[in-house]
């Protein structure tokens, strides 16, 4: 079961389409909401909710992952950054970003993979995984895995979403 919720305009955006990443926001309401109807009507499994978004979906991935660590099993952001709270649970977690980016600093992917690092206890050490350039963190907490591609794909600006990423993305939630 896929679920693709759209952001709605921001006013301190001047109108842009995004979301609030504050924790206590309407937008994790909305994802509440959004689990417990589909939850409601379909055989869903509870143990398998996934979340993954690009840019300011990215950034609402690691909301969600953090905010409701426990519900949601894993997260995926591609050119996004955060979380920018303190977290409520754990999840696996498989990160992106362009070395390149300039409309997401590199340094926002970068803190959200450290992020993750540290609230599932990995280690320093790596080892690649498919696709390249990806690696895995060592010594993650039991079943909490923490992926990083950083790439450099020039044709995206920095900040695309790279063809690589959605079978790649499928494949760590598959596996958990």
């Amino acid at each position: 079961m896929f679920v693709y919720p759209d952001a709605l305009p921001l006013a301190d955006m001047g109108g842009q389409t995004g979301w609030d990443l504050d924790p206590a926001n309407e937008d994790v309401a909305l994802f509440d909401a959004i689990l417990a109807d589909v939850s409601s009507r379909l055989c869903i499994d509870g143990a398998r909710v996934f979340s993954t978004g690009h840019s300011f979906g990215g950034y609402m991935s690691n909301t969600l992952g953090c905010a409701r660590g426990g519900i949601v099993r894993a997260i995926a952001p591609v050119a996004g950054g955060g979380p920018f709270f303190p977290c409520t649970g754990q999840v696996a977690a498989w990160v992106a970003h362009g070395t390149g980016d300039t409309t997401v600093p590199f340094s926002q992917g970068e803190g959200a993979r450290d992020h993750w690092l540290s609230t599932n206890s990995c280690g320093d050490t790596t080892a690649p995984v498919e696709p390249a350039p990806c690696v895995a963190y060592d010594d993650c907490a039991d079943a909490l895995p923490v992926h990083w591609c950083q790439h450099d794909e020039p044709d995206l600006g920095g900040h695309g979403w790279p063809a690589w990423a959605g079978p790649a993305i499928w494949e760590f939630f598959a596996a958990l």
